[in-house]
């Protein structure tokens, strides 16, 4: 279905109006309260919990720096990287082959869907280890 100029015109004025009322300060609180927030045990990613446990003491910050610099500050999406990410979600587990090197948004996208993530993140690791992490470019 082809879309009129005129109509495509009137899309592209009422996007433009509620881009301005998203500025204002009352037109983005009415739109906060509108939305529904889902966190805690509200969340579809709740897990019991698990991101209030502790850290294993081995989780530090020369251990990340380790962690980075084997992957080249590269993360998964090849962007650069200074998250350091447990590959099973286990805090406790520290060993190299469980952590990866991630970016802000790639670090944020793994909470959800986590068995996905965790295979695909492991084989990643896998490939970077054995192809080594300039190589790792062209694999992904």
């Amino acid at each position: 279905m082809e879309i009129s100029e005129k109509e495509l015109c009137r899309r592209e004025k009422m996007i433009k109006t509620v881009s301005v009322l998203m500025k204002t300060t009352e037109m983005r609180e009415k739109v906060r309260l509108l939305t529904p927030v889902y966190y805690g045990k509200e969340s579809p990613n709740w897990q019991g919990g698990k991101s209030f446990e502790p850290y294993s003491k081995q989780f530090t910050e020369s251990l990340k720096q380790f962690i980075r610099e084997r992957d080249g500050y590269l993360c998964v999406c090849n962007n650069y990287g200074d998250h350091v990410h447990h590959i099973d979600y286990n805090k406790l587990n520290c060993k190299s082959n469980n952590l990866i090197t991630l970016c802000e948004k790639c670090h944020g996208i793994t909470n959800g869907n986590r068995k996905y993530w965790e295979n695909y993140l492991f084989n990643v690791l896998q490939k970077r280890i054995e192809g080594g992490v300039s190589e790792i470019r062209s694999i992904l």
